[in-house]
Protein backbone atom coordinates (compact mmCIF):
# COMPACT_ATOMS: atom_id res chain seq x y z
CA UNK A 1 0.00 0.00 0.00
CA UNK A 2 2.87 2.35 0.83
CA UNK A 3 4.42 1.67 -2.57
CA UNK A 4 1.16 2.55 -4.30
CA UNK A 5 0.83 5.83 -2.39
CA UNK A 6 4.47 6.70 -3.03
CA UNK A 7 3.98 5.99 -6.77
CA UNK A 8 0.84 8.13 -6.84
CA UNK A 9 2.63 11.02 -5.11
CA UNK A 10 5.60 10.83 -7.51
CA UNK A 11 3.25 10.65 -10.46
CA UNK A 12 1.24 13.60 -9.11
CA UNK A 13 4.41 15.68 -8.68
CA UNK A 14 5.52 14.82 -12.21
CA UNK A 15 2.13 15.84 -13.63
CA UNK A 16 2.17 19.03 -11.58
CA UNK A 17 5.65 19.90 -12.86
CA UNK A 18 4.60 19.21 -16.45
CA UNK A 19 1.52 21.37 -15.97
CA UNK A 20 3.62 24.15 -14.45
CA UNK A 21 6.06 24.01 -17.36
CA UNK A 22 3.20 24.26 -19.87
CA UNK A 23 1.66 27.08 -17.87
CA UNK A 24 4.97 28.91 -17.63
CA UNK A 25 5.40 28.73 -21.42
CA UNK A 26 1.98 30.32 -21.96
CA UNK A 27 2.62 33.14 -19.48
CA UNK A 28 4.76 36.21 -19.82
CA UNK A 29 6.19 38.34 -17.03
CA UNK A 30 5.13 41.97 -16.99
CA UNK A 31 7.22 44.77 -15.44
CA UNK A 32 4.62 45.21 -12.70
CA UNK A 33 5.41 41.70 -11.52
CA UNK A 34 2.13 40.23 -12.66
CA UNK A 35 1.63 37.24 -14.84
CA UNK A 36 -0.69 37.50 -17.78
CA UNK A 37 -1.71 34.84 -20.16
CA UNK A 38 -0.39 35.32 -23.65
CA UNK A 39 -3.04 34.55 -26.19
CA UNK A 40 -2.43 32.70 -29.39
CA UNK A 41 -3.21 35.94 -31.17
CA UNK A 42 -0.41 37.86 -29.51
CA UNK A 43 2.03 35.02 -30.17
CA UNK A 44 1.00 34.98 -33.83
CA UNK A 45 1.31 38.79 -33.99
CA UNK A 46 4.81 38.62 -32.51
CA UNK A 47 5.92 35.97 -35.00
CA UNK A 48 4.60 37.97 -37.95
CA UNK A 49 6.17 41.17 -36.69
CA UNK A 50 9.51 39.44 -36.09
CA UNK A 51 9.45 38.06 -39.66
CA UNK A 52 8.80 41.54 -41.08
CA UNK A 53 5.18 40.85 -42.09
CA UNK A 54 3.71 43.95 -40.51
CA UNK A 55 0.56 43.84 -42.64
CA UNK A 56 -0.07 40.29 -41.41
CA UNK A 57 0.54 41.41 -37.82
CA UNK A 58 -1.90 44.27 -38.36
CA UNK A 59 -4.53 41.86 -39.72
CA UNK A 60 -4.12 39.69 -36.61
CA UNK A 61 -4.70 42.78 -34.43
CA UNK A 62 -7.89 43.67 -36.30
CA UNK A 63 -10.21 41.97 -33.80
CA UNK A 64 -8.35 43.19 -30.74
CA UNK A 65 -6.94 46.63 -31.47
CA UNK A 66 -5.25 46.77 -28.05
CA UNK A 67 -2.74 44.21 -29.32
CA UNK A 68 -1.51 46.65 -31.96
CA UNK A 69 1.27 49.15 -31.42
CA UNK A 70 2.66 52.12 -33.32
CA UNK A 71 5.63 50.05 -34.55
CA UNK A 72 3.29 47.62 -36.29
CA UNK A 73 1.32 50.49 -37.81
CA UNK A 74 4.45 52.23 -39.13
CA UNK A 75 5.86 48.92 -40.35
CA UNK A 76 2.64 48.04 -42.19
CA UNK A 77 2.60 51.47 -43.82
CA UNK A 78 6.21 51.09 -44.99
CA UNK A 79 5.50 47.55 -46.22
CA UNK A 80 2.44 48.77 -48.15
CA UNK A 81 4.47 51.56 -49.75
CA UNK A 82 7.13 49.04 -50.73
CA UNK A 83 4.54 46.75 -52.31
CA UNK A 84 3.11 49.72 -54.21
CA UNK A 85 6.54 50.69 -55.55
CA UNK A 86 7.08 47.05 -56.65
CA UNK A 87 3.84 47.20 -58.66
CA UNK A 88 1.96 44.84 -56.33
CA UNK A 89 -1.04 47.14 -56.23
CA UNK A 90 -3.64 44.68 -54.92
CA UNK A 91 -1.48 43.72 -51.92
CA UNK A 92 -0.53 47.35 -51.31
CA UNK A 93 -4.17 48.45 -51.46
CA UNK A 94 -5.14 45.77 -48.95
CA UNK A 95 -2.31 46.91 -46.68
CA UNK A 96 -3.39 50.55 -46.84
CA UNK A 97 -7.02 49.55 -46.22
CA UNK A 98 -5.99 47.48 -43.18
CA UNK A 99 -4.30 50.60 -41.78
CA UNK A 100 -7.41 52.79 -41.83
CA UNK A 101 -8.78 51.72 -38.41
CA UNK A 102 -5.31 52.09 -36.90
CA UNK A 103 -4.29 55.35 -38.57
CA UNK A 104 -4.62 57.32 -35.33
CA UNK A 105 -2.23 54.95 -33.51
CA UNK A 106 0.81 56.32 -35.32
CA UNK A 107 1.38 59.67 -33.68
CA UNK A 108 3.83 62.50 -34.02
CA UNK A 109 6.04 63.22 -36.98
CA UNK A 110 5.08 61.09 -39.96
CA UNK A 111 1.52 60.56 -38.79
CA UNK A 112 -0.51 58.39 -41.17
CA UNK A 113 -3.73 60.22 -41.94
CA UNK A 114 -6.87 58.63 -43.28
CA UNK A 115 -6.86 61.02 -46.23
CA UNK A 116 -3.31 59.92 -47.14
CA UNK A 117 -4.37 56.28 -46.94
CA UNK A 118 -7.40 57.01 -49.12
CA UNK A 119 -5.12 58.66 -51.70
CA UNK A 120 -2.82 55.67 -51.76
CA UNK A 121 -5.69 53.18 -52.02
CA UNK A 122 -7.08 55.25 -54.89
CA UNK A 123 -3.69 55.22 -56.65
CA UNK A 124 -3.52 51.42 -56.27
CA UNK A 125 -7.06 51.04 -57.58
CA UNK A 126 -6.28 53.28 -60.56
CA UNK A 127 -3.25 51.18 -61.50
CA UNK A 128 -5.33 48.00 -61.21
CA UNK A 129 -8.06 49.56 -63.38
CA UNK A 130 -5.43 50.24 -66.06
CA UNK A 131 -4.11 46.67 -65.82
CA UNK A 132 -7.64 45.28 -66.00
CA UNK A 133 -8.48 47.39 -69.04
CA UNK A 134 -5.32 46.19 -70.76
CA UNK A 135 -6.29 42.56 -70.16
CA UNK A 136 -9.87 43.28 -71.27
CA UNK A 137 -8.73 44.91 -74.55
CA UNK A 138 -6.47 41.94 -75.27
CA UNK A 139 -9.37 39.52 -74.73
CA UNK A 140 -8.09 38.09 -71.44
CA UNK A 141 -11.47 38.49 -69.76
CA UNK A 142 -10.86 36.14 -66.83
CA UNK A 143 -7.68 38.06 -65.98
CA UNK A 144 -9.52 41.38 -66.25
CA UNK A 145 -12.23 40.11 -63.91
CA UNK A 146 -9.66 38.88 -61.36
CA UNK A 147 -7.84 42.23 -61.49
CA UNK A 148 -10.99 44.27 -60.96
CA UNK A 149 -12.16 41.93 -58.19
CA UNK A 150 -8.88 42.58 -56.40
CA UNK A 151 -9.82 46.26 -56.19
CA UNK A 152 -13.00 45.35 -54.37
CA UNK A 153 -11.01 43.61 -51.61
CA UNK A 154 -9.76 46.99 -50.38
CA UNK A 155 -12.30 49.34 -51.94
CA UNK A 156 -15.66 47.51 -52.02
CA UNK A 157 -17.65 50.41 -53.43
CA UNK A 158 -15.26 51.28 -56.28
CA UNK A 159 -17.76 52.24 -58.99
CA UNK A 160 -15.47 51.90 -62.02
CA UNK A 161 -14.41 48.41 -60.96
CA UNK A 162 -18.02 47.38 -60.33
CA UNK A 163 -19.14 48.70 -63.75
CA UNK A 164 -16.20 47.08 -65.52
CA UNK A 165 -16.88 43.77 -63.80
CA UNK A 166 -20.54 43.88 -64.77
CA UNK A 167 -19.76 44.61 -68.42
CA UNK A 168 -16.98 42.04 -68.63
CA UNK A 169 -19.05 39.29 -67.01
CA UNK A 170 -21.89 39.89 -69.48
CA UNK A 171 -19.46 39.76 -72.39
CA UNK A 172 -17.79 36.61 -71.05
CA UNK A 173 -21.18 34.94 -70.56
CA UNK A 174 -22.19 35.85 -74.12
CA UNK A 175 -18.92 34.50 -75.53
CA UNK A 176 -19.32 31.23 -73.65
CA UNK A 177 -22.89 30.90 -74.92
CA UNK A 178 -21.69 31.42 -78.49
CA UNK A 179 -18.95 28.82 -78.01
CA UNK A 180 -21.54 26.25 -76.89
CA UNK A 181 -23.76 26.97 -79.90
CA UNK A 182 -20.90 26.72 -82.43
CA UNK A 183 -20.42 23.28 -84.01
Amino acid sequence: MKRFLYGAVVCGVALTLASCTALQQSLSWTPEGLFKKRTEVSVQRDKLQASGDYIGALQVCKRNRQLCNAGIVRGAYAQSQSLQSEGKYAEAGEGFAALVPFSAQSSGKGDISRSRLAEQMSACAEQLMVQGMGAYREGRLDEAIATWESILTFSPGHEAALKSLHTCRIQLSNLRSLEKESP
